[in-house]
């Protein structure tokens, strides 16, 4: 795909758009287009190609945004040849290409200057790139190395001028939709929802389920892994771990799984879900392009966590 020519098209009838405007638009496109290789996050993939092999294709990987064949990405591939090429290409403006280190380990980001302010970028660091992909407000587009862009308020003008929300960001919708879920589940059955338990806990993995399908089609599993535990730590709360041990009446395990046959990466996760003594799986999966989380028989996701490989993601 020429990114460089969609994008510039996208822009050719923004002539009232400022500067800033333009590059925040760059920023959310650039997010929305492009996704974390989650192989750079994978202990598996180090152990068994080395740094050399992991700096060839994923850490110095080149993009040509004339001809993108591989949209996934880490800091130094997007702040390299992502977000910066962007710039100077499509609105002329110079863009600095920062390297650190961030926990121990080299990390690279943008900055750049529109008239006496400095903007300060980095998708990767706080999941703007997968945030993106669900409507939320960013954390990393700052101005002036402000926390906050300029603030909330001109920031959510600016977000609805180039078209990136309507009314406001996913969370809200998200919390609306959360403090409805006691009353829905009681004009659909009639039944107190802390008096049925484990039916109110189906519900919500339903609703959970249906506002994972509705919010984005990833194909890419970090976006999809990012939307399932959001949702999931925003309804239920941090109660996700990577344990064998149940020791609560009601928690989530999670197994980070994946496929590597044929030389192919497909990640996979199977949660294992406790309530009451009684014992669920729900799994994340690439099914036809796309992810899906769906609830699978206990014997279907015994036989994932046998047949695919555990490894840890790295921090």
């Amino acid at each position: 795909m020429d990114v460089l020519q969609l994008l510039d098209d996208e822009l050719k009838d923004k002539n009232n758009w400022s500067l800033e405007e333009k590059a925040r638009y760059l920023y959310i496109r650039s997010c929305e287009l492009f996704s974390y290789d989650p192989r750079y996050q994978c202990d598996l993939f180090w152990k068994m190609y080395g740094k050399k092999i992991v700096g060839k294709e994923i850490v110095f990987k080149k993009i040509d945004l004339r001809n993108v064949l591989d949209f996934k990405v880490v800091c130094s591939s997007y702040s390299e040849y992502v977000y910066n090429k962007l710039l100077e290409e499509l609105l002329n403006i110079f863009v600095f290409v920062h390297q650190g280190k961030l926990n121990g380990r080299y990390h690279k980001n943008n900055s750049f200057k529109i008239e006496r302010n400095i903007y300060h970028v980095d998708a990767t660091i706080y999941s703007d790139i997968e945030r993106v992909k669900m409507g939320l407000k960013t954390y990393s587009f700052r101005k002036n190395r402000q926390l906050k862009i300029w603030n909330d308020l001109n920031l959510k003008k600016v977000d609805k001028k180039i078209g990136y929300i309507k009314d406001g960001y996913y969370k809200k919708k998200l919390m609306q939709s959360i403090n409805d879920l006691e009353m829905d589940y009681y004009k659909s059955t009639l039944k107190d929802p802390f008096n049925d338990e484990r039916n109110y806990f189906l519900f919500q993995m339903k609703v959970i389920k249906e506002l994972f399908d509705e919010v984005n089609e990833f194909r890419e599993y970090t976006d999809a892994f990012f939307c399932i535990s959001y949702l999931l730590e925003h309804f239920f709360g941090p109660l996700i771990c990577e344990s064998d041990i149940f020791d609560d009446n009601f928690c989530f395990i999670n197994h980070n799984l994946v496929d590597i046959s044929g030389d192919k990466w497909d990640f996979v996760n199977v949660f294992d879900v406790l309530i009451n003594d009684e014992k669920f799986n729900f799994i994340l999966e690439k099914i036809n392009g796309k992810y899906e989380f769906l609830e699978v028989p206990l014997s279907e996701g015994e036989l994932y966590k046998k047949e695919l490989i555990h490894y840890k993601k790295r921090i």
